[in-house]
């Protein structure tokens, strides 16, 4: 799977979130190494963007995107319900991590950055996914 999540977005989202809560980190720059973790990346794990750029898309599954522009009322239903619980199931620690974006415009369009779990071969690496949920979702 190619992966595109845009760095910029990324660092973008956490400059926004630095100023507006620079109390907070502040006050977890003083906690332990792992609890700061949480504290600072915790709000970030999941959230909505934009993926279009002008009339494109950028993701790798944009023709498939392209070619499923009439979205079925039960694969919507059961991907709210989906993310309701994603956005607060996705795990942040310091030592592995999820982040979530959906697009604005279509909940079937994702972008995901994993970061490997400890003791493990993906330790210390982040790994960058375009997700897109077909019409036949979820069957």
């Amino acid at each position: 799977m190619t992966t595109s999540f845009s760095l910029n977005v990324s660092v973008v989202l956490w400059l926004n979130f630095i100023l507006e809560n620079e109390n907070l980190i502040a006050d977890a720059l003083l906690l332990p190494i792992d609890k700061q973790y949480r504290a600072l990346l915790e709000p970030l794990r999941f959230d909505y963007m934009d993926m279009k750029n002008g009339n494109d898309y950028k993701h790798h599954y944009k023709s498939l995107i392209n070619n499923n522009q009439t979205i079925p009322q039960t694969k919507m239903i059961r991907l709210a319900q989906e993310l309701a619980d994603l956005s607060n199931a996705l795990p942040c620690n310091h030592s592995d991590a999820a982040y979530v974006r959906v697009d604005k415009a279509r909940v079937d369009m994702m972008k995901a950055l994993i970061c490997g779990a400890a003791d493990t071969p993906y330790a210390h690496g982040c790994y960058e996914f375009d997700i897109f949920m077909e019409n036949t979702y979820p069957s």
